[in-house]
């Protein structure tokens, strides 16, 4: 319509909302896009319509990708926003979010692919200098366990927000309790794919960054179109058995996930396999013991080693002997030696990192190319780790080459 010489476009919203949008306490009244071009004589409008309609559909686009992470952009510009988080507590936070503490690893990936590490005031332990630029220079708040954190110091450093996990491990009720009267606190899991979605679209919300999520996103879903694609081929009969082994770090440890556990449904999915400790009794998938007497009678085709192994995976690691030693003891193990994963050495070793952070895709990657090696010959784990961390965790050149993040170094 066109009033006192000035031409309105109002561009309806049209964008599907995600199902994330109804654990948010935000207004709900779809919100219109308007779109003023001045212009007051009659015959220049004709000659500037080409730039109009270039206006329109750059406004409509970011208009879509807006509502698709926030719900409606002007709940960013409000004083709180209230989450259901991954624990479901309903948790109110205020806006804006420029403090921001956390305690595990996997939360600090997602901060980074958000280009929000400057917001950090507080940190986990054991992160690698070479993905967190000027760790020296933020405390530390975390001890030996997940949920052993040190409250004074959060409070101390007058954090917006303690980012957590949830994890089926004692602790977290007791560090909610301490510190959520005066921070909140709130849980956000970046390890499964059936929430990712879901959990960075929030953390996006609390830190004002839905356009680096998208952008994420779409790279994101565009590996695992990728890997869904090849996995669609591969015959149900031909999907191999495979043992996923972890542990704290002795070999005769012997740990696994059913598929229970968040993330093992996809990973046997996108990796055409069939998890063998699919059924075993667990904690929340969790299996802490695996019966040696269970695993000689198992038929195994492939097996993935994801223990903690010191000094053995990172940027500024460049000796692979600590894992070699360590698969070598692993396979020798009577409850493996007889498997035919170990009599014809399909057996490797991957960084807890690479299952434990956003990072599981590329994971999954890995996997699916030592599965498969001929239906997923034009896979290149370590191109699209390469562009992960160039992209998104802005590693330089020159460190995304170094590093060991798994063993052996061949499909």
């Amino acid at each position: 319509m066109t009033r006192k010489g000035i031409l309105v476009v109002s561009i309806p919203y049209t964008a599907r909302r995600e199902s994330w949008v109804s654990s948010l306490r935000i207004p709900t009244e779809p919100p219109m896009r308007t779109l003023d071009v001045c212009e007051t004589r009659l015959h220049k409008v004709i000659a500037r319509g080409i730039v109009l309609v270039l206006a329109l559909c750059a406004v409509m686009s970011d208009a879509i990708a807006d509502t698709r992470l926030s719900g409606e952009s002007a709940v960013v510009e409000a004083d709180t926003v209230t989450i259901t988080d991954a624990t479901g507590r309903q948790v109110r936070v205020g806006l804006p979010v420029k403090r921001i503490a956390f305690h595990h690893f996997q939360t600090a990936e997602a901060i980074q692919i958000l280009n929000a590490w400057d917001r950090v005031v507080a940190r986990g332990r054991d992160l690698d200098a070479a993905l967190f630029r000027g760790l020296a220079d933020i405390p530390v708040i975390s001890a030996q366990g997940v949920y052993d954190i040190d409250v004074e110091r959060v409070l101390a450093l007058e954090a917006d927000v303690l980012l957590s996990i949830d994890l089926p491990m004692a602790g977290a009720d007791e560090l909610i309790a301490r510190l959520s009267p005066h921070v909140p606190v709130v849980s956000l899991n970046f390890r499964d794919p059936e929430t990712f979605d879901d959990n960075l679209h929030k953390l996006a919300l609390l830190l004002g960054k839905q356009h680096e999520a998208q952008t994420y996103l779409t790279w994101y879903h565009a590996v695992v179109a990728q890997l869904q694609a090849k996995a669609a081929t591969v015959p149900e009969a031909q999907k191999p058995r495979v043992f996923v082994k972890t542990s704290w770090g002795e070999p005769s440890d012997i740990q696994s996930f059913s598929d229970l556990s968040p993330g093992i449904a996809e990973r046997n999915a996108l990796t055409a396999s069939v998890n063998a400790a699919q059924d075993l009794p667990s904690q929340g998938g969790w299996v802490q013991a695996v019966d040696p007497e269970w695993l000689i009678a198992q038929d195994i085709d492939a097996m993935v080693i994801m223990d903690v192994v010191h000094q053995g995976y990172g940027f500024g690691v460049t000796d692979r002997t600590p894992l070699e030693r360590h698969r070598q003891a692993v396979m020798a193990l009577p409850a493996f030696s007889l498997w035919p994963a170990v009599q014809r050495d399909q057996v490797y070793m991957i960084s807890g990192e690479l299952f434990a952070t956003p990072r599981f895709i590329i994971g999954f990657a890995y996997m699916a190319k030592w599965f498969h090696p001929e239906r997923y010959r034009d896979l290149s784990p370590e191109a699209l780790h390469g562009e992960y961390l160039q992209r998104f965790m802005r590693v330089p050149a020159d460190v995304q080459k170094q590093g060991v993040f798994v063993h052996p170094d061949r499909p």
